[in-house]
């Protein structure tokens, strides 16, 4: 083999090297990525597993929308992670009164909704008004749905007081 041989040999191998040391390092952060990507995945699939939610019912008074649910599930969750749609429009809990029951207990300043317990939301004429298309008071509409954190919901008709 002559020099010119050697020579380019040696640049070739150089510059394999080089294109070694940028491909090696993105192809682990690829890796990693992806695993991580995998394993928020299964902690979401698992929280969705152990999370269920139950309307039992909204009563409607000329005033008011009482909604009562219990969350059926292991898990706890966050009432601020929490949403209710009236007719299918947001009503942000902020704009509710919300009343989580244990037992006897009832915790109006909490923000967490344990398993086993019930939560009762409760929003008034100006709530609807200000939330809800097409609607000026609590009588105009009709169904309700609580959706949890991880996208389990569950819904009810509003029933007036006193129907059953």
């Amino acid at each position: 083999m002559g020099f010119s041989t050697s020579g380019a040999m040696a640049v070739i191998f150089i510059g394999l090297l080089i294109a070694a040391s940028v491909i090696v390092p993105t192809l682990f952060t690829i890796s990693s990525e992806t695993g991580e990507a995998f394993s928020t995945q299964s902690e979401q699939i698992r929280d969705q597993k152990n999370t269920a939610i139950s309307v039992h019912g909204a009563e409607n008074t000329t005033e008011n929308v009482t909604v009562s649910a219990t969350n059926e599930g292991t898990r706890t969750l966050d009432l601020s992670s929490t949403d209710l749609l009236v007719d299918g429009d947001y009503v942000p809990l902020t704009a509710t009164e919300t009343v989580v029951i244990a037992g006897d207990d009832r915790r109006n300043a909490t923000s967490i909704w344990p398993p086993s317990t019930d939560l009762e939301v409760s929003f008034t004429n100006e709530t609807v008004d200000e939330h809800v298309r097409g609607a000026s008071n609590v009588t105009e509409v009709d169904r309700v749905t609580i959706v949890t954190e991880t996208a389990i919901s569950d819904a009810s008709r509003i029933e007036a007081a006193g129907d059953d």
